[in-house]
């Protein structure tokens, strides 16, 4: 696990493992998360709210929604504060398994990241936003 600090304020929990992800994730909300698969990996915006639970903490999105998300053995996510982007992949309870967690600190417009991430979605603009294959 690799904890990043800027002075006092943590800023990344688990920026090590983003280095193994295989393919790019897409932003999401809550309701999107629920349509998404098992298995998706995905980027998701909001606060952890109350205490953590192990390595459990619910995050409550920029759409309003509620989750669970799961830290590996060993991830403070205690020590998260302020907005944060989770990267993590959907398990069939509907829990984000967190692959990294970093703040981007209190002063974000959760309304306008929101309508970022359903605009992401449309279908005019869908093209513009999934990851271009890359030749080997």
């Amino acid at each position: 696990m690799v904890v990043a600090s800027v002075g006092n304020a943590c800023v990344a929990v688990g920026a090590d493992r983003v280095g193994t992800m295989t393919q790019v994730a897409p932003h999401a909300n809550f309701k999107i998360l629920q349509r998404a698969p098992v298995g998706a990996t995905v980027r998701i915006g909001g606060r952890f709210v109350g205490a953590t639970t192990g390595v459990s903490r619910k995050l409550t999105t920029t759409d309003g929604g509620e989750l669970n998300v799961v830290g590996e053995p060993g991830d403070d996510l205690a020590s998260v504060e302020g907005f944060v982007e989770v990267w993590g992949t959907k398990e069939e309870s509907g829990a984000l398994c967190a692959i990294a967690v970093m703040t981007l600190g209190e002063e974000v417009d959760v309304e306008l990241w929101d309508e970022a991430v359903k605009m992401t979605y449309l279908p005019g603009l869908r093209a513009m936003f999934e990851a271009a294959p890359v030749a080997a």
